[in-house]
């Protein structure tokens, strides 16, 4: 077993290498996590024969599930062609999400990329089906006043939009 040291039993040098060392490592910013294979799931089944050696005896044996397949990026796991408008629109929606948050984390990561792939594929799809992308446009101030004045909406209607 290693001896570990305190601060009293340590040398001013090997202090100070241990300084260094703690900031090498947190100047190199993260570590990369390797994903870990999931573990299969066993499960116990004990049953009843009817028929067999004797009828009427127990046994007990081991079932190994099968051991899914990562699914991450597409909706429940139809392709992007096969989906419909809506199932297109949320599958844009969770696209966009994912790049944007891997964006703000890093913007040139392999993660980040792959992200955006996915979303320009789920909008290529939309776009040769016809399916467009609902943007939510800010209207300007100039743009509501002249509503308002040509009588397209009324204040009371705009008010009721508002809340």
């Amino acid at each position: 077993m290693a001896e570990t040291k305190t601060m009293k039993d340590m040398t001013p040098d090997e202090i100070e290498a241990q300084i260094k060392a703690a900031e090498e490592t947190a100047a190199t910013g993260k570590t990369e996590k390797a994903i870990k294979p999931k573990k299969p799931r066993i499960i116990k089944v004990t049953a009843v024969v009817p028929e067999g050696a004797k009828p009427g005896d127990e046994f007990t044996f081991d079932y190994e599930l099968p051991v899914g397949a990562r699914r991450i990026g597409t909706l429940a796991g139809i392709s992007i062609e096969d989906m419909d408008e809506d199932q297109l629109r949320i599958e844009r929606r969770n696209a966009h999400s994912v790049w944007y948050k891997a964006n703000k984390k890093d913007p040139v990561s392999e993660g980040t990329k792959k992200a955006k792939e996915r979303l320009d594929k789920v909008e290529a799809i939309m776009a040769s089906k016809g399916i467009s992308v609902s943007v939510r446009k800010a209207i300007g101030v100039e743009e509501i006043a002249s509503l308002i004045k040509s009588g397209s909406i009324s204040l009371d209607q705009l008010n009721a939009l508002l809340k």
